[in-house]
């Protein structure tokens, strides 16, 4: 067990190291170093969490029209930072001067390299679509590790009716924008 710190120091240090990393960002700041590094996306061991917005249940039920807008604008504010990411970089940078440009764009590339927004056509997924199927898969690998203690009933726990679908939105992301960001070789 190693604490994350966030740093690719030790990465750089030491070349028997090995962290957890975002696929998104660290790679980047080895190769700044000289160090090239090669990903293992968790996914690839058979556990393929979603990554996903969570709610407290309460709100859901009490506030669905809130998580409806909420969902919303979280879809619009990815296929508008897919559409033209600039101005999204522009205020970060503006807002966080330790942002720079060449990690951004490659935060940008590998986002849609790797599909983590808009997930895998081949598998029959899209930004914001829920298939309970893998959802209860994914609740027996967590029972099976200890993570939970009992089945949990997966309407207790997830739902479909924030999806664009079921909002009438069209989760389609435009083409990439930026194809020639820097990306470290592995």
């Amino acid at each position: 067990m190693r604490p994350v710190t966030g740093s690719v120091a030790n990465f750089v240090r030491d070349p028997n190291w090995i962290t957890q990393a975002y696929p998104t960002s660290e790679p980047y700041y080895a190769a700044k170093e000289g160090v090239a590094a090669r990903m293992i996306q968790i996914s690839d061991s058979g556990f393929d969490p979603y990554r996903v917005i969570i709610a407290n249940k309460e709100l859901v039920t009490e506030h669905p029209e809130l998580v409806a807008k909420f969902s919303l604008g979280a879809y619009r504010g990815w296929q508008e930072y897919f559409r033209d990411p600039q101005p999204i970089h522009d205020y970060l940078l503006k807002i966080s001067p330790t942002m720079e440009m060449g990690g951004m764009r490659f935060s940008y590339v590998k986002l849609r390299e790797l599909k983590l927004v808009d997930g895998d056509p081949a598998k029959g997924e899209s930004m914001g679509a829920v298939s309970l199927s893998r959802w209860e898969e994914l609740g027996k690998i967590l029972l099976d590790l200890g993570v939970i203690k009992q089945h949990l009933l997966l309407s207790d726990v997830v739902t479909d009716a924030f999806t664009p679908e079921k909002l009438n939105h069209d989760p389609t992301l435009p083409p990439p924008f930026w194809s020639d960001a820097p990306i470290p070789t592995q």
